[in-house]
């Protein structure tokens, strides 16, 4: 067959084509910064100041 009898796509399907192409590259891109960016939020350098030490009541014996 010769490449040139193939119907022509037309150009609302290249635009749905087209449409969803960038649909799915921002779902993609949402679904890879947005767990990155909320494991930076919650572990910033602020938590490590917040954290208590562990303090012990020694009794002294006699």
């Amino acid at each position: 067959m010769d490449s040139s009898s193939t119907p022509s796509v037309n150009s609302s399907v290249r635009a749905s084509h087209r449409l969803a192409d960038i649909t799915g590259t921002a779902i993609a891109l949402v679904t890879l910064i947005v767990p990155l960016w909320v494991i930076g939020h919650y572990s910033s350098s602020r938590a490590i100041g917040e954290v208590q030490p562990i303090t012990y009541q020694r009794t002294v014996t006699k």
